[in-house]
C-alpha cells in the first residue's frame, strides 16, 4: 500500500540531512548523513508516492539555491561556486521542469501514468462537486473537521476522502482560513530564508532548513490533504521564530550600546 504521509515525512527531513551534509562539523558526520539521504531518498521510492519524489526534488532543489546564497554572502570575492550555481539555478530549473513531461520515467513517477488516472479523476470531480459547496459558504466555511462529510466523496474502496489540502480548508475555513494559513506558511518562508542567509552560526542556519521544509510541505500539501504532518510545520515556524527573535535581539544589544561605546572612545581621545 502505498502511504503518503510517511512519504511526506521523508522528505520533510531530507533539509535536516542536507544542513549536515553541507555545513557539519565532523567528516563523518557528514558521511553519515549523505548516506541517510540517499536511504530516504530509496525509501520514497518503495512507498510509490508521488508526494514524496515531488518533496524530495523541492528539498534538494530549494536548499540548494539557500546554500548558494548563504556561501555568496559569506565570501562574496572567493565563492566562484556559488556565483555558478546562481547564474545557472534558472536554467537547471526550467531543464528539470522540461525533463519531467519529457523523461517517462519522471513523468510516471511524478504526474503518473495509466495506474495513477484513477486518482487524477478523482482529484478533478472533487473539485467539481466542492466549488457549489464553497460558494454557498465562502468565507467561514463548514467547520472544522467537516470537509470530508460535507464533500461525501468516496473512493473505489468506499472511504471518503479528500486529495487536497486547499480543499480541506476551503471547505472547514473557507477563503478566511485559507488566507490565513498560507499567510503564515509565505511569513515563515520569507522570515526563514531571511534569517539562514544572515545567519551567523550554525544554530540560525537551522531556519533556513525550517523554511526549505515549509516549501515542501506546501508542495506535497497540493494533492494531499492528510494533517500527520502538520505538527512539523508549527514546530518548524517554532525555528523561524526563535532564529528571528533571537537576531533582533542581539542587533537591539548592539545598538543599546553603540552610544555608550562611543562615548567612551571620545573621553580616551580626550585625554
Amino acid at each position: 500500500p502505498v502511504s503518503l504521509s510517511l512519504a511526506e515525512w521523508l522528505a520533510l527531513t531530507m533539509p535536516f540531512l542536507l544542513y549536515q551534509i553541507a555545513y557539519g562539523r565532523k567528516l563523518i558526520a557528514r558521511a553519515i548523513c549523505l548516506v541517510a539521504d540517499i536511504m530516504v531518498f530509496g525509501a520514497i521510492l518503495l512507498t510509490q508516492a508521488r508526494i514524496g519524489l515531488v518533496g524530495a526534488l523541492v528539498a534538494h532543489g530549494v536548499f540548494i539555491a539557500v546554500w548558494a546564497l548563504r556561501a555568496r554572502r559569506s565570501n562574496p570575492g572567493s565563492s566562484l561556486m556559488a556565483t555558478a550555481v546562481l547564474a545557472a539555478y534558472p536554467v537547471m530549473t526550467m531543464a528539470v521542469l522540461a525533463a519531467i513531461p519529457l523523461v517517462p520515467a519522471l513523468r510516471v513517477r511524478v504526474l503518473g501514468g495509466g495506474t495513477q488516472a484513477a486518482s487524477n479523476a478523482g482529484r478533478l470531480e472533487q473539485l467539481q462537486m466542492a466549488i457549489p459547496m464553497i460558494a454557498q459558504r465562502p468565507f467561514n466555511g463548514y467547520g472544522a473537521g467537516q470537509a470530508g462529510v460535507q464533500l461525501g466523496w468516496v473512493n473505489a474502496d468506499g472511504q471518503p476522502s479528500i486529495d487536497s489540502y486547499i480543499l480541506t480548508l476551503l471547505l472547514d475555513y473557507g477563503f478566511l482560513g485559507l488566507v490565513a494559513f498560507i499567510a503564515v506558511l509565505a511569513w515563515g518562508i520569507v522570515q526563514g530564508f531571511r534569517a539562514g542567509v544572515l545567519s551567523r552560526n550554525s544554530e540560525e542556519g537551522y531556519a533556513a532548513v525550517a523554511a526549505v521544509g515549509l516549501c515542501v510541505f506546501a508542495a506535497c500539501q497540493i494533492v494531499l490533504s492528510q494533517e500527520d504532518n502538520v505538527s512539523l510545520v508549527f514546530m518548524m515556524l517554532g525555528i523561524i521564530c526563535a532564529a528571528r527573535w533571537r537576531q533582533s535581539s542581539i542587533s537591539f544589544s548592539a545598538l543599546k550600546h553603540a552610544p555608550r561605546q562611543a562615548e567612551g572612545a571620545s573621553a580616551l581621545n580626550g585625554l
